[in-house]
């Protein structure tokens, strides 16, 4: 049996997020709305391996520790974090640990039922909002319904993981 730490990174919707953290009931769960030293992550992971031979980390690419390169405007480029963290465990365990990636091979899945069928209504619903002059807005899906959410509510905004998930985060991850 092989003997490694595995980091997860997850590139995707926020929302899928948790529930992937708590479907995998990974060891740590990085996340940039909860800054945590890698020295910290680095000792559990090591404490862990010692029980039972392996680890699971799922490293959000957007956390703030991280402090990787910047565009030419400033900004973190995202991406790459995983593999930094990987490699900062190993050197500071000593444990052999892998970044696994698995972003595209996900979103290259096959559309659902659920897929196909959210597409239809977000295009009719766009569509819809064309014909009837009502610009400047974009469609969503919100509580099971398609809705016109006005582009200045969401333009330049993270939805953050609050609420519910934060305190599932906090029982489970948090230091």
């Amino acid at each position: 049996m092989r003997e490694l730490v595995l980091l997860r990174l997850w590139v995707g919707s926020w929302l899928d997020s948790p529930i992937y953290w708590v479907a995998t009931m990974a060891d740590f769960v990085l996340i940039p709305e909860r800054p945590v030293d890698w020295d910290i992550v680095a000792s559990r992971i090591k404490e862990i391996y010692g029980d039972r031979r392996w680890a699971l980390v799922i490293v959000s690419e957007g956390i703030k520790e991280y402090g990787g390169p910047r565009d030419e405007f400033g900004h973190s480029r995202l991406g790459g974090v995983g593999n930094e963290l990987s490699q900062y465990i190993e050197k500071v365990t000593g444990i052999e640990t892998r970044a696994v990636i698995p972003g595209h091979i996900i979103r290259g899945a096959p559309p659902t039922a659920f897929d196909r069928v959210l597409a239809v209504r977000f295009a009719t619903e766009a569509f819809n909002a064309i014909e009837s002059g009502d610009f400047g807005k974009m469609v969503a899906y919100r509580d099971g319904d398609i809705v016109r959410v006005p582009i200045t509510e969401v333009l330049g905004k993270n939805r953050l993981v609050s609420g519910y998930w934060m305190k599932l985060y906090e029982t489970y991850w948090g230091t």
